[in-house]
């Protein structure tokens, strides 16, 4: 594409200067011009669009170069005729002049004003640079839905429109076939749109996006993928799933629905505890993920797997316990109000529905903008544009904490819901928030129920107990495999079965949260103290569970001896019984 472009334009005899307005206030700057217009009309050769639409029309000199190249397309402009971010106060009218009417239509409009551009589908859609970057970036999202070529004009004009134009390949690189950028009189940036993007699709229920939900977003993007990776779910690395659990306070013999289950791995962390856990999801992907994940627990009967609709699905009676982790955002509000009213049905007199879900819409709204205006304000940019490509096309009904309680309070009696963020899970349960604690909290959690809800109970199953010195040494640590020889600056790999004998729980995600770590020691002296910390989820008492760790190497060769060590952050070191194995290592090579 690139090449043609280019040769195009070295064959090119288009002279916009011969249509100019002569009155034009710019006209001294037409001999630099030629080649800027000369490039245009060679991109409009190469693509030959059949539509073209076009943001600022200004005198019509781009118009020119697209009709010459490629003179069956219709053409449309829209222009808010002012003289502002480089228009010219009645300039429309000489475009309307020399372009010929019968397929050109001009609309004297603000394209910020409009939700979408008139005339739906475009070949080409031409977006003018020369306005402030929110509105710049404003106009490439609209024209992303309604094009299958985008080319702006001046991506590189300012700062502003490069940062700009940046923030906006890389906001919408799943939505981008390609792009292509021509550094030319204000930069040329040529976008091809993916046209299988399913942007362009109009929601009324979650049934209509379900075919997004496959293994990719699962694995390369649903929060907590790296986390699941790293362990296989068989470990609630993520914060997120971690608190949720926690939260869910899930005791043997429990009945539990994990609804929305996706990869499984709150599904598994319920099973261990020894409840009854059904795992549901609209997503064969998930529950195939979800499957593999649980095979020994489907086997043992611990576990059902159901591939259903939340909504619509038996959930049998008597359920102690539901955890929704991130799932209210994918459903509509008639959705929402189906399965609460199912869920508070299906409770046992005791029974619990839990929630978690990213983001607190205020955090979006307001948090990220009054950011936006800092940054600003201090002369740089920041995206408008918050979410990732999923959140943008899953994410149908972000909750605010108004709408998630009033909605939830319609089928539940007692309703709780609170402000948190990962590193702080407790938030507005602990701490009376301010309007600034509200907008830039991440998380909303919630927990609904029939009965009554014991705030200080809720609070003390998110705490982690500041362990005594008996307590510490109750808790043994076996390190199961360690590579005994490796390189400088490198990273050994250590499997360490971590045994609760304590009568406290055990976890890294909560103030003052407990984690593995380890100390480097050579010829019998301490080399290296703080070791970096390897997080872990919840451990009950007179549980075991094995955590792997990657622990980086001394930067210098020769025998070591490695501690793995437990600590209480802001507490104490759980020095009593290490585990000590030699190391020795190499040159780097």
């Amino acid at each position: 594409m690139l090449d043609k472009i280019l040769r195009e334009y070295a064959d090119c005899n288009f002279d916009f200067r011969t249509l100019a307005c002569p009155k034009d206030s710019l006209s001294h700057l037409f001999n630099e011009w030629v080649s800027y217009y000369k490039l245009k009309w060679a991109i409009a050769r190469v693509i030959q669009p059949d539509s073209i639409l076009e943001i600022g029309v200004r005198y019509g000199y781009s118009a020119f170069a697209f009709k010459d190249a490629s003179p069956h397309a219709s053409y449309v402009g829209i222009d808010a005729n002012l003289p502002e971010y480089g228009g010219e106060l009645g300039a429309i009218e000489w475009a309307k002049k020399k372009l010929p009417p019968a397929d050109t239509t001009i609309y004297e409009v603000d394209s910020q004003s409009l939700s979408s551009f008139p005339g739906g589908h475009y070949d080409l859609i031409h977006v003018d640079g020369q306005q402030d970057g929110d509105g710049f970036y404003a106009d490439m999202v609209k024209a992303l839905k309604q094009a299958n070529y985008i080319l702006v004009d001046g991506a590189l004009w300012t700062d502003e429109n490069a940062l700009s134009s940046i923030s906006f390949l890389k906001d919408y690189k799943d939505s981008i076939e390609w792009s292509l950028n021509l550094s030319g009189y204000a930069g040329e940036l040529l976008i091809k749109v993916k046209q299988t993007d399913f942007s362009h699709v109009q929601v009324d229920s979650s049934n209509d996006i379900v075919d997004l939900y496959e293994s990719d977003y699962y694995l390369t993007d649903c929060g907590g993928f790296q986390e699941f990776k790293n362990s296989g779910g068989k470990e609630l690395l993520d914060p997120r799933l971690g608190s949720l659990f926690l939260l869910a306070d899930i005791k043997p013999g429990q009945n539990v629905i994990d609804a929305g289950c996706g990869r499984g791995e709150l599904t598994y962390a319920a099973a261990q505890t020894g409840a009854i856990v059904t795992g549901i999801d609209y997503s064969q992907s998930a529950i195939d993920i979800a499957a593999g994940v649980l095979k020994d627990e489907i086997q043992q009967q611990k576990v059902t797997l159901k591939q259903a609709d939340i909504t619509t699905c038996e959930l049998g009676n008597n359920v102690d316990k539901i955890v929704a982790a991130d799932l209210v955002e994918h459903l509509m509000p008639d959705e929402l109000d189906k399965m609460y009213q199912r869920f508070s049905s299906c409770l046992s007199n005791n029974g619990e529905f839990i929630v978690h879900t990213f983001p607190n819409l205020w955090f979006y709204q307001y948090g990220h903008a009054r950011k936006r205006r800092k940054v600003r304000k201090a002369g740089g940019f920041i995206s408008p544009e918050p979410r990732t490509h999923y959140e943008r096309l899953m994410h149908i009904n972000e909750q605010s904490p108004r709408v998630l309680k009033n909605q939830l309070e319609k089928h539940f009696k007692y309703v709780l819901v609170w402000f948190a963020s990962p590193s702080d899970i407790l938030g507005s349960l602990n701490r009376k928030f301010t309007p600034s604690d509200c907008i830039y909290a991440r998380d909303l959690y919630a927990i609904a129920s029939n009965n009554p809800i014991d705030i200080e109970v809720v609070k003390g199953r998110l705490k982690q107990t500041v362990l005594s010195a008996e307590q510490r040494e109750s808790i043994a640590l076996k390190v199961d495999y360690h590579e005994s020889i490796v390189n400088c600056c490198d990273k050994l790999t250590a499997i360490v079965e971590v045994s609760n004998h304590s009568t406290e729980k055990v976890m890294s995600h909560a103030d003052k949260g407990v984690f593995l770590s380890y100390h480097w020691l050579r010829n019998g002296e301490m080399y290296f103290f703080e070791g970096e910390r390897t997080a872990i989820s919840a451990i009950p008492s007179g549980v075991a569970k094995k955590v792997k760790m990657a622990i980086p190497t001394p930067n210098e060769p020769g025998e070591y001896a490695l501690q793995i060590a437990m600590v209480q952050e802001q507490v104490a070191w759980f020095e009593g019984h290490n585990e000590t194995v030699s190391v020795v290592v190499g040159e780097l090579t």
